[in-house]
């Protein structure tokens, strides 16, 4: 695979997830699955992250809004990369969908608990995949 085809589908993918799991949280919360405190608690735990994954990945699709520019970073990239990105980027987005909707189903009875594992599923997709994004993203 192309460098600049996984950018952009990486890219893509993490900014509709990041804003779909906030608008989860949302209809959670009509739904009775929050109440308002939880629901301003939780939005304020996710926002720093959406912004810092949705701002790098913003800078760097228009950066590339060009063509010129973009072709001339396209590069190959092995499997072993692509795996990795698709597959640490996915068990994120499906770890922080599972928490969000358990915590909202109440099995997370513990509104507490909820919180310190969202901090602790964010701090590691950080933690493990920062180098892999940043390079995407440079």
């Amino acid at each position: 695979m192309n460098e600049i085809k996984l950018k952009n589908q990486v890219s893509i993918f993490l900014i509709v997830s990041q804003f779909t799991l906030v608008i989860i949280v949302f209809i959670c919360h009509l739904f009775g699955g929050y109440t308002f405190s939880e629901l301003t608690d939780t939005i304020a735990l996710m926002l720093p992250m959406l912004t810092i994954y949705t701002s790098g990945m913003l800078k760097y699709i228009i950066s590339t809004r060009n063509d010129t520019v973009a072709i001339a970073a396209n590069r190959q990239v092995n499997k072993t990369f692509v795996f990795l990105i698709w597959f640490l980027t996915g068990l994120f987005v499906f770890s922080l969908l599972t928490i969000i909707l358990l915590a909202a189903y109440k099995y997370i009875s513990d509104f507490e608990q909820f919180k310190v594992l969202l901090v602790i599923i964010e701090t590691s997709f950080g933690a493990f995949t920062g180098s892999l994004v940043s390079a995407l993203i440079d």
